[in-house]
């Protein structure tokens, strides 16, 4: 199937008051010749007004949710409606993804020369150096697989078996600059929606979003259903999308510095822990010994932490999550 700008629908969510951001976004796409937008806002005020006032002559649609109903429902709301529509590919963006002037040139292009067996089995996602660069090191499989999922029975990415997989290089760890500095396409076991580019036909393969996710693993969880489904997620390293607002993504990661201590919101704190069980419980993790080792494991290590920088109601926060469930 050929593609070309007129049959891809540019897939932009947003939220609250982020007009700025996704002004941005559109006006540069614009230049770059893309004419179908669908935008889909949560909780966002006379958004409506505003894209007709900024955008007089630009045609797109809107799809506003009064209230807030989480990251997983409104991308679910645009896919549905883009399934239903004459479009042929996806591309989706967060309200703050600046793409590169060639990243859609090289997502096509790796869309084109990828999966062979069946390329509406595939998804090519961007390259997001912020969101990359919040780790030291990336985790790669023996095969050269990028990997983004949890290890199997982990707690949010703790598992006690971890530190012996890279001792015994079942794991190799690189840094990221390795992936700037190339220009390849590396598989991966998943991916996140910002940047992300593939065919409507995907959708037949892998069941729509999961609504119980608010905020995060809502994009892990669906991506990573193509994989299971006998595809593949190719990362196209020069499809390069900066991120306008990096508040989220330059804090680097560690046991020390854990999101769930650095992010300010509880709400947010509370979403993370709780849409990974709701991950883990999907996998038929969460009710094995190991996990619940890893779980005890974890939890001590963030009660130490949480002394140390004086966050003892964070950390209360999080314990009271893990008890009450999914």
């Amino acid at each position: 199937m050929k593609v070309d700008k007129d049959n891809i629908c540019v897939l932009i969510t947003t939220y609250g008051d982020r007009f700025e951001f996704l002004a941005n976004v559109i006006s540069l796409l614009m230049e770059q010749e893309l004419q179908h937008f669908l935008i889909v806002s949560n909780d966002t005020l006379h958004l409506s007004e505003k894209l007709k006032d900024h955008f007089p002559n630009l045609t797109l649609r809107l799809i506003n949710s009064p209230t807030n109903k989480g990251s997983a429902y409104i991308i679910k709301t645009g896919l549905d409606y883009i399934r239903n529509s004459d479009f042929r590919f996806i591309w989706i963006l967060d309200d703050d993804n600046k793409p590169s002037k060639t990243c859609l040139e090289h997502l096509i292009s790796t869309w084109n020369d990828g999966f062979k067996k069946n390329q509406n089995k595939q998804m090519v996602a961007s390259f997001r150096s912020q969101m990359f660069y919040k780790y030291k090191y990336l985790v790669f499989t023996p095969e050269g697989h990028l990997t983004l999922l949890p290890y199997p029975r982990s707690f949010l990415g703790f598992h006690w078996k971890i530190p012996f997989l890279i001792l015994t290089k079942k794991f190799r760890l690189i840094k990221p600059s390795y992936l700037e500095n190339e220009t390849q396409v590396v598989k991966c076991n998943a991916a996140v929606y910002g940047g992300l580019f593939f065919s409507v036909d995907t959708l037949k393969y892998i069941k729509e979003p999961d609504t119980r996710y608010f905020l995060y693993y809502d994009d892990i969880d669906f991506t990573s259903r193509i994989i299971k489904s006998g595809g593949e997620i190719l990362l196209a390293t020069q499809a390069k999308i900066e991120d306008i607002d990096d508040s989220s993504t330059a804090q680097k990661i560690s046991l020390y510095n854990h999101p769930l201590f650095n992010i300010k919101s509880s709400f947010k704190a509370y979403h993370l822990v709780r849409s990974f069980m709701i991950y883990s419980d999907k996998l038929g993790f969460s009710h094995t010994m190991s996990y619940r080792f890893n779980g005890v494991a974890f939890l001590f290590i963030l009660f130490v932490v949480s002394i140390v920088r004086l966050q003892m109601p964070r950390f209360l926060l999080i314990l009271k999550t893990v008890i009450k469930g999914v």
